[in-house]
């Protein structure tokens, strides 16, 4: 019974957490808002206007699209690796791969 119990407050806990922060959000207006957090500085300003669409030719000369697409190339080969290995990487013992 107490295992319930535990289970219950502990469902609650985690709905008036999840609870909390949104109805805050709803509950303020857009002037105490802005009044909170103030005026963007200019490295927000630039940031925000950072996610513009390109053609391949114009990523192509950034080094970051390359960095991207090496450490993608990465987490991709790596993932694939493993799953083409997991019956060897488990002793050939299907529970374990």
């Amino acid at each position: 019974m107490s295992e319930s119990k535990s289970a219950i407050i502990l469902s609650v806990l985690v709905f008036t957490n999840c609870f909390v922060p949104i109805s805050l959000i709803f509950l303020l207006d857009a002037d105490r808002i802005k009044a909170l957090v103030g005026e963007p500085s200019e490295i927000e300003k630039k940031l925000s206007n950072k996610g513009q669409d390109h053609t391949f030719s114009e990523a192509a000369v950034r080094l970051d699209f390359w960095y991207m697409s090496f450490c993608a190339m990465i987490v991709i080969g790596t993932a694939r690796m493993y799953d083409e290995n997991s019956e060897a990487l488990g002793l050939h013992d299907e529970d374990k791969s």
